[in-house]
């Protein structure tokens, strides 16, 4: 038990050692931005879990939203996210097919925040992270019972709220001192009332300014 504890301990106190030496190695000639804040600008897309029916579940949407960033280290960043996404056309219930009059478009707000880990620093990096927080949903009636408007013309019903939990993995590329692109892989995880849990993964790109 005292060795497994020694261990544990010699292994928490080598991974930032190792992790500053390969800041120093990977950033030999460029000097990053002081300034902890960072504020991103993000778009992308994402598999929409609550589709209206099983026909058209993982229906593909798109977002954009801003991210905003604090480092308490040089490994550690203090995050927050806010978003917008929709999904067009996702059709609602047949009695016969899988088509529908009645069609509907999800619009979704999220806000979340959490931490992130910078595992291999430098120009190029790569850092994995953890978000929790809310996401809301609501339906836009679209179909032919709009007067064939597809653009969402009907009355939309009320924002449901959603608790959400995010995995995360980013390829950072830093541009210039103060500006860097991002490639970020997210998985939003939500679990309902009825014991299910719906995953949304999504595929994003920003540019992040300091």
């Amino acid at each position: 038990m005292r060795r497994s504890t020694l261990s544990v301990l010699a292994l928490t106190l080598a991974i930032p050692a190792t992790l500053n030496a390969q800041w120093g190695r990977n950033n030999r000639g460029w000097q990053p931005s002081t300034n902890p804040f960072s504020v991103e600008v993000m778009g992308g897309a994402f598999k929409d879990a609550l589709s209206l029916n099983d026909n058209t579940k993982g229906q593909i949407g798109f977002l954009g939203g801003l991210r905003v960033g604090y480092d308490l280290t040089r490994q550690i960043r203090l995050v927050g996210t806010g978003s917008y996404g929709q999904t067009n056309n996702v059709e609602g219930s047949s009695f016969n097919s899988g088509f529908s009059d009645f069609q509907y478009n999800n619009q979704w707000l999220v806000a979340t925040g959490g931490l992130e880990l910078v595992l291999v620093p430098g120009a190029t990096s790569f850092a994995i992270g953890a978000q929790a927080g809310g996401a809301w949903e609501r339906e836009v009636e679209a179909g032919s019972s709009c007067g064939g408007v597809f653009s969402g013309g009907c009355t939309p019903t009320e924002w449901a709220r959603h608790t959400v939990y995010v995995p995360e993995a980013t390829l950072r590329q830093q541009l210039t001192p103060r500006m860097a692109l991002t490639v970020r892989g997210s998985d939003y995880i939500m679990p309902d009332a009825y014991g299910q849990t719906h995953q949304t993964p999504t595929l994003s790109v920003g540019m992040q300014f300091r």
